[in-house]
């Protein structure tokens, strides 16, 4: 993004949380490189936890339908939020987190050495099964889950940039493993997407 045109429209704009100033901080976390954008060991607060979650796929409508998009709004991607005392499966209609594993299991949801502390680690698991009968190509469902993924992880990125928080999204995690501490069948579910989030 080029930076005179960001110091233009922040002469319009002046609003800290309009769109085009919560990209442009977004823009200046990743210009750290390689260096993880999740530096701090700090829990978030509850209000930032919800927010976070609510981002990747609350529900917003009336009618149901999340935060984020989805091919034919089947919502195949179910978010697993990881701490250091357990795994907990988010259900975004009802707003809540339901504890499916304990311990910490941080380290799973990463290949990367911070991932193992960061306070807050988000999976995005999909459903293969969520299309069955629905006229999708095989080829074309880990597609579809994967864009699913990527829209709720870019919603996180852009509520942390606009909340004081930061996040990395991620490919690689110990996708057998978090499927077995998940007890869920590898036939069925896939690992999609990662996220670390801290401050």
């Amino acid at each position: 993004m080029r930076e005179d045109y960001l110091k233009q429209a922040q002469k319009v704009i002046t609003d800290p949380n309009i769109l085009i100033n919560v990209v442009s901080r977004r823009v200046k976390q990743l210009k750290f490189g390689s260096k993880p954008t999740v530096e701090s060991l700090e829990k978030l607060s509850l209000e930032e936890l919800s927010g976070v979650l609510w981002a990747a796929a609350g529900e917003n409508r009336t009618d149901g339908k999340l935060t984020a998009p989805s091919a034919l709004a089947l919502y195949p991607i179910t978010v697993y939020a990881v701490f250091e005392e357990g795994i907990y499966r988010y259900d975004g209609r009802e707003q809540t987190l339901t504890r499916v594993a304990e311990g910490d299991h941080r380290a799973a949801a990463g290949r990367q050495p911070f991932v193992a502390t960061a306070p807050l680690n988000l999976v995005y698991i999909a459903d293969l099964q969520t299309y069955e009968g629905k006229g999708i190509p095989e080829e074309n469902v880990l597609m579809l889950c994967a864009m699913d993924a990527a829209g709720y992880a870019e919603n996180v990125n852009l509520y942390t940039a606009g909340h004081a928080l930061r996040s990395i999204t991620r490919g690689s995690a110990a996708a057998d493993e978090l499927l077995s501490l998940l007890r869920l069948d590898p036939a069925r579910y896939r690992f999609i997407l990662a996220q670390s989030v801290g401050k």
